[in-house]
């Protein structure tokens, strides 16, 4: 790992996948859809992870539907993940890996707990 004229952590993948990630910080998103009463709303938010040292870490947007939490986009690192032999793949690429990655941490009840203990 070393960080890039970016300020991306360059990482491979076998590195990333060997860090263990700790939930930092969970929160809503302040909404405007809509203040009628018994109107349709969504509940969205934000949560960020963090690992290793110097810390890497990762932020995805969520959404609550049919009482499940779900990823809703690609999330937000600075890690920029390089091949073996050290050359970058594209943002893009980066993101979409890193989304599998997100999608196999256990972190909706973590999630759950930190932003209905900050707004309860």
């Amino acid at each position: 790992m070393h960080a890039s004229t970016e300020g991306y952590l360059r990482m491979t993948l076998k590195e990333v996948l060997s860090l263990r990630f700790t939930h930092l910080f969970s929160g809503l998103d302040e909404s405007c859809d809509s203040d009628r009463c018994g109107s349709r709303t969504t509940i969205t938010g934000y949560t960020e992870w963090l690992a290793g040292n110097p810390p890497i870490t990762i932020g995805w947007d969520w959404m609550v539907t049919a009482q499940r939490w779900v990823r809703v986009g690609s999330p937000r690192s600075n890690v920029l993940l390089v091949d073996p032999t050290e050359r970058s793949y594209s943002r893009a690429t980066s993101e979409a890996v890193l989304g599998t990655i997100v999608d196999t941490i256990a972190w909706q009840e973590q999630a759950r707990c930190a932003v209905y203990n900050r707004y309860a």
